[in-house]
Parts: structure tokens; sequence; C-alpha cells
């Protein structure tokens, strides 16, 4: 998460995303394993040492931390949701509900 937080300062967040979704729930990657998470990060085109030191940035994980705690005020418990007129969506499998209701 720390990690798509730097993807968001440096403007390629939805690469960044769309690129580390395909690498869990499609490729099967463990991105807790700090290895396979570093060849990762030098497959997105970056510097990997810049970004790590940027995900490691007290500043970040405190910004992770707040995040997390507004999330969980708003009910968020998984990724992805989406709040969209007020209503809370969390699936993947939800997000024509999601598109129906930000059409409203």
């Amino acid at each position: 998460m720390r990690a798509a937080l730097v993807a968001e300062k440096d403007n390629f967040f939805r690469s960044f995303v769309d690129k580390a979704f395909n690498a869990i729930w499609i490729d099967s990657m463990n991105m807790n394993d700090e290895e396979v998470f570093l060849k990762f990060i030098k497959s997105q085109d970056v510097n990997a040492d810049l970004f790590s030191l940027k995900y490691n940035d007290p500043v970040v994980k405190n910004d992770l931390i707040k995040r997390t705690n507004d999330s969980f005020a708003k009910g968020i418990f998984g990724v992805p949701s989406f709040i969209v007129n007020g209503k809370l969506f969390w699936g993947q499998d939800r997000l024509e509900f999601v598109l129906s209701e930000a059409k409203k």
C-alpha cells in the first residue's frame, strides 16, 4: 500500500495499481516477499532504489496510517472498495453497481 502512495505522488498510480493487481491476482506473486516485490518494482521502469527509499519514508508510512484510519471510520474493509453517493461497494465483482450508482 505504501508503494501505491509513492506511485500516486510520482504520477503513475493507475498503471502501477493495474500491474500490481495483475501480479497479485493473475500471476500469484507474493508481494509481501521483499525479493518478489523488488523484482516487481524493477519491472516498472522506475529507479528501484529511489522508489524503495520513498516507500520506506516515515512520511509515507504515516500517510498510510492516516488513510487507513480514515477508511476504517467510513466502514471500508477491503480492496477494492468504492464509496459513491454515500454508498459503500466492495469487491471487483461489484463494479457494475459502482458505475450504475455513479450515473445517478
